[in-house]
């Protein structure tokens, strides 16, 4: 994981992680079920050892942003 990585893209990865995985179009008829489901979910991952595959690189960013910045004029912005 790189150095510098907010702990906040880390949740919010886990957070989608778990709703696609946990549930992904079903719903839960009770809080218990919600419950057990999630204890399940959270165990496998768990015994597994997932992580997270970092795929965005400083350099990649870089040539993204170059790129994004490139459509606007010198002296605007995309705002207004």
């Amino acid at each position: 994981m790189p150095k510098r990585r907010s702990w906040l893209d880390q949740a919010e990865i886990e957070i989608s992680l778990f709703s696609r995985q946990c549930f992904g179009q079903r719903r839960m008829p009770s809080l218990s079920d919600l419950q057990r489901e999630a204890k399940a979910w959270n165990r496998k991952m768990n015994r597994n050892r997932a992580t997270i595959d970092w795929q965005f690189t400083r350099r990649k960013a870089r040539l993204e942003n170059a790129t994004s910045v490139s459509h606007f004029p010198t002296g605007t912005t995309a705002v207004g």
